[in-house]
């Protein structure tokens, strides 16, 4: 996660040390849920979401009720170019656990499929909802100002990217750029998305 959201000092080398733990969990306990579901989703933060869809799948086989490996499924499918079917993971996981202390995690991840989508008006119902769950995560609240961007809200994003980086974290821009194009459906709309985001970072 330090790589991928740009907090790292040292990119290549927390890439190696992560990649060596997830090999060393998988060879423990190949056949447990939780840990194929934990795997799973380091493999999509480390930029290999094909294997990381196939882990998550593998997981709920073993478990059909795991909320992780079904929620963090819809994140693995968006970063495969697979929006659609990121949002009946989400909606799925949700139907399951609607309680569940992730539930602001997974709305803002079935935000990201909608974004993909340019479905910008669901993307901003998926935000409003994480943050209705939980307030004080930054990405919904940046997510969020992108949306309001792209629909031509200046004023709303504006407000959204002030009160986002006010909060816990100090990801740079380019982290969140390169997220957003980690995020979309190829590199015309990642460029799109980032260039938006640029525009509103110091509104």
């Amino acid at each position: 996660m330090k790589v991928t959201n740009g907090w790292s000092s040292d990119p290549s080398q927390e890439h190696r040390e992560a990649w060596q733990e997830v090999r060393q969990s998988l060879d423990l306990s190949p056949d447990d849920p939780i840990v194929l579901g934990q795997i799973g989703h380091a493999h999509t933060c480390l930029y290999e979401p094909e294997t990381a869809v196939r882990l998550l799948r593998r997981s709920i086989e073993l478990d059909p009720n795991g909320a992780f490996s079904i929620g963090t499924l819809g994140y693995a499918l968006t970063a495969c170019g697979r929006a659609e079917e990121a949002i009946e993971s989400v909606a799925d996981v949700l139907r399951r656990s609607p309680r569940d202390p992730s539930v602001h995690w997974y709305l803002a991840m079935a935000a990201w499929a909608h974004l993909q989508l340019e479905q910008f008006e669901d993307c901003l119902r998926q935000c409003e909802q994480s943050i209705d769950h939980y307030d004080g995560w930054q990405p919904p609240w940046i997510t969020l100002a992108v949306a309001k961007a792209a629909l031509g809200d200046k004023r709303g994003a504006s407000v959204a990217i002030k009160t986002g980086r006010r909060l816990e974290t100090d990801i740079p821009l380019f982290g969140y750029q390169d997220f957003f194009r980690y995020m979309s459906r190829d590199e015309a709309q990642g460029n799109q998305v980032a260039e938006l985001l640029a525009q509103i970072w110091s509104a």
